[in-house]
This record gives structure tokens, sequence and C-alpha cells, in this order.
């Protein structure tokens, strides 16, 4: 009799099993690891920065459309004078050019790589920084001019509508200059920067036998960079100016959506003017603290080389008679540099205006979260924006009470003058410039977790207005009938079209933002969050180091 052949048993396919088991270890992973994945992907990808980057373009576009219209239109508003322009042949055409050549930059810019060799791509990356900047600028110039011309009618019953074009052109330009020039002169002090961070490098590396010669230490001396005496005093200048418009368009601005007869208007202005006077003086101390920084530098600079003059001459004196005198003018130049180092410390009145631009900028965040919902509104509520001034002035003081109740790290070794003649001990002395630089050398803190998602909500509620701000908005508004509404920009369709627009914008600009703050730098996070995480079912489906998978089933 013919064997019947036994029939191949049926298992089940692993991939499933493997699916499950990876979507097991993913479940059990902490949040933080998937946050930092999910970041990472949204990077890798680079989807969202070109859409970003199309967006980012767009309302440029508007902006700068935007301003002139401004500037222009004295008899009507600027939005029905776009309107009615984009209804030309000829307004179509140079918005639409004007929107892709913008929108084309940005997009160009923003999906370029850092190191890239092609030469068209690194000009524009370099160059859009810049026209974006004037662009934004120019908003606020119009805005600072409009309020000042607004401000001014309230005291003196008379229209300024003909002094706006002459004084809003004055002021964009001033604007756009001082922010070109800016930008330029912060490459340059990054530049310095850079190289002081380089050379401290060196002169901590150099060996004993190079601290031996005069001329290696001296050429050192002689080439510690410094930034230019002329930068360092027109960035002052610079900080007001851009202080001043900052304060006139945003802070002072609020007077706007509020009576002269209102019971509120004293209080408000008292408070507006405090909050201008605190952004300019601000503006002056965050370019103060910049500079600081590069002389602290330097000086640390120029103690690591005296330290290092100090060791050479104290191995020079076990070998021969060196002269006393030589320790002591050493001893009395560590003093010295030491004494400026001191005096470039923080001080408790640089800790309260630090503490008072952080409140500034809480209160710039918590305006955005007001006025970015107002894109479900018609208008702005008046108790609106008397609200946000005194949430503005409760912020503020939190902020600069915390910053000034901060204590400063004391020196751990304290040496005066007498000491130094008494006891003339270079191992002391040495480690009292360890100290010392240990001290007062600046840190590059790394952006904190609770700031990196303070960003992602910035660009979040900053999209929301950004969304009716945007070329492609005012395009599709070019087809709305203003016959049919007293505001064609009222009517429920461009109503309903500006929120679907900001959400769009808000999605966008903070996932892009997300992706920065997490994405980009997620793999040293995910290094350090996972070191100690590894779950069995995890190890079970990636296997031993020789690609053997270990699979087991019941």
């Amino acid at each position: 009799m013919k064997k019947r052949k036994k029939a191949a048993r049926s298992y089940r396919s692993l991939t499933p099993a493997k699916r499950r088991l990876s979507l097991s270890a993913s479940s059990r992973e902490p949040l933080s690891v998937r946050h930092l994945k999910f970041a990472k992907k949204i990077h890798q990808t680079g989807y969202i920065y070109a859409l970003h980057g199309l967006l980012d373009g767009g309302v440029a576009a508007y902006g700068g459309m935007k301003f002139f219209f401004d500037m222009l239109s004295t008899t009507q508003s600027s939005n029905a004078s776009i309107h009615d322009w984009l209804q030309t042949p000829e307004g179509i055409s140079f918005a639409l050019t004007e929107a892709m050549v913008f929108a084309g930059l940005s997009l160009i810019a923003n999906i370029s790589e850092e190191n890239t060799s092609n030469a068209f791509k690194q000009a524009t990356a370099a160059f859009w920084p810049y026209c974006r900047s004037s662009v934004s600028e120019l908003k606020k110039a119009s805005r600072a001019v409009s309020n000042t011309l607004k401000i001014a009618s309230f005291f003196k019953d008379q229209s300024f509508d003909h002094v706006l074009m002459p004084f809003g052109f004055a002021m964009g330009a001033v604007s756009v200059v001082n922010r070109v020039w800016f930008r330029r002169m912060q490459n340059r002090r990054e530049l310095v920067k850079n190289q002081l961070h380089t050379l401290e490098k060196k002169i901590i590396a150099l060996t004993e036998s190079e601290c031996e010669d005069r001329n290696t230490l001296q050429h050192y001396y002689q080439n510690i960079p410094v930034q230019s005496p002329t930068d360092q005093k027109l960035a002052y200048l610079s900080a007001a100016y851009t202080g001043l418009i900052e304060a006139v368009a945003f802070h002072i601005g609020i007077l706007t959506f509020v009576s002269l007869t209102s019971p509120a208007f004293i209080p408000l202005v008292t408070c507006c003017m405090a909050f201008a006077i605190l952004s300019i003086a601000t503006r002056i101390h965050e370019e103060y603290e910049h500079q600081r920084r590069l002389e602290v530098s330097s000086l640390i600079i120029t103690l690591r080389l005296k330290q290092k003059e100090l060791t050479s001459l104290t191995m020079l004196s076990k070998i021969q008679q060196v002269d006393e005198f030589q320790f002591e003018i050493l001893y009395q130049d560590i003093l010295k540099y030491s004494n400026k180092l001191k005096a470039k410390g923080i001080t408790t009145f640089d800790k309260t205006l630090k503490g008072t631009r952080q409140g500034l900028t809480v209160y710039a965040f918590i305006n955005k979260i007001i006025f970015g919902v107002t894109v479900f509104f018609s208008v702005v509520p008046v108790a609106l924006a008397i609200s946000s001034v005194f949430i503005g002035i409760l912020i503020l003081l939190c902020t600069t009470i915390k910053a000034a109740k901060q204590q400063t790290k004391p020196l751990k070794i304290q040496l005066d003058k007498q000491v130094l003649l008494e006891k003339n001990i270079p191992a002391l002395m040495s480690l009292f410039v360890d100290d010392l630089i240990e001290t007062y050398h600046p840190v590059d803190k790394a952006k904190s977790f609770w700031r990196s998602w303070f960003d992602v909500a910035w660009a979040f509620f900053s999209g929301l207005d950004k969304g009716r701000k945007n070329t492609g908005y005012f395009l599709m508004v070019s087809f709305a009938e203003r016959s049919l509404h007293e505001d064609y920009l009222q009517s429920p369709i461009m109503i309903n079209l500006s929120i679907a627009l900001g959400v769009i914008s808000s999605l966008i600009f903070s996932l892009r933002t997300y992706a920065v703050s997490f994405g980009a730098t997620s793999e040293k996070k995910l290094t350090e969050t996972t070191s100690s995480f590894c779950p069995p079912l995890l190890e079970q489906v990636n296997g031993d180091k020789e690609g053997r998978h270990n699979y087991s089933f019941a």
C-alpha cells in the first residue's frame, strides 16, 4: 500500500508577531522617548520646512505690500485699496509675481542644507533672512507710525493723515537700514566670539616649553580679538531705536483701543509708558550684556596668559635664580585684571533688567494668545485690551522679583594686595585664577525643555493671526464683492476663510518650531533617555549583535 504523505504543518507568519512585539515595545516606551522620535521623524522628512517656507514667504509678501498701501491710502482703508487694486490686471499680476518670488526664496532658504555646495542656494539662504527681517521692520514701523498719529489725534482734535506718507516711509527706511546693519554687526560679533573661544582653547593647550618663549605669549597678547569701538557705540543706538519702535508699536499702541474719556485711560497711559521705558531700557541692557560677555572673554584670555607666565616663571625659578620683582609684577597684573573681571560681573541690577526682559517676553506671549484668538471675532473687545495690560503688569512684577532674588556664586579663594605681598605663593595664585575664571566665565546655556515648548506655543498662537496676513488670503479676497457687505472682510465666507488659514498656519508654524527644537537635536536626547530603558520585548525583536532574532512563542 502506498504510504500517505504527511501534510506540512502550517505556522503562523513571524511578520505579524514581530509587528505586535514592536507595537507592544513602543507602547512601553516613556512619553519623552516617543515624542522625541516623532519630532525626529518630522525633522528628517523635511516636508514641514517646505510648507513653512511657502507660508512664511506669503506672509512676507503680504507684509511688504500692506506697508506701502498703509502709507499711501489716506482716504480709505488699506484693505479696501488692496482689494480695488487686485481687481486690475496690473495689480493681480504684480501680486502673483511678488508672492511667487517671496515664496520661492523662502522655500529654497528653508529646505537648503547648511553646507550646500550650490552657489544659488547659498546666496538665497544668506539673503532671505535679511529680506524677511526688512519686511518685519517695515510692519513694525508702520504700526508705530500709525499708533503715534492716532494718539496725537486724541490730544489735538485734527487729522494727521497728511504726514502719514512722508513720516511712514522715512521711519520704514530707517528701520530697514537699522535692521540690516544690526544683523551684519551680529555676524561680526559672532565671529569675534568664536575666535575668542578658539584662542582660549589654544592657550589652555600650551605646553611648558611653549610658555617659556616670551615671543609666543606676546603674540597671543597682541592677537586677542575685540569688537570694533564704532560697532559698540552704534549698537547701543540701534538697540535704543529698536526698543523705541517696539514700545510704540506694541506697548503704547494698546491706547488706541480706549477712548480718551474712559476712566481707564489714565491708568493705562501710566502702565503703557512704564512698558515703553522698560522696553527701551531692556533692549539697551541686552546689547550691554552681549558686549560685556565679549569683554569678560577677553579678560579671561588675558588671565590665562598671565597664569601661563606665572607657571613658566615658577619652573624657571627652580632652575636658576629669579628676581622676586618679576613675581610681584605678575601678581599685581593678575590682581588688576581680576578686579576688572569682577567689575564686569553680573550685578543685581543686571539680573533685575534681565528678569524684566523675560517678563516683557511673557507679556508679549500673553498678547499673542489674547489677540490671536480674535481671529474668531470681528472686533477686539475693549475689556480684552485693558485686561492684557494688567496681566502684563502682574507678570512683569513676578519675573523681576524672582530675578532680583537670585544669588551670585561667590569666589572660593579671596586674595588682596597685602596677602600677596606677604605670601608670594604661585600655586595659590594659580588656584585663584582658576576659581575666578570658573566663577565669571560666560556660559552659553542650552535651551531648556520648557523654553522649547514655550517657542512652540509662541509659534502656534502667532500663526493664528498670520492666516489673514498672507498673500494667498488677499488674492482670495479680490474675488469678494464689497457691495454685499459694509466690509467685505467681515462677510461669512471671508471670516471662515481667515479662521481656516489661521488654524493651518498655526499647525505648520508650531510643527516647524517643534521639529527644530526637538527633532534636530533628538539623537543625543534619545541616547540619554533610552540608556537605562530596554524592554524585554524590544530585546526580542532587535535580536543579538550578529543579526539573529530571538522569537519565543507559547
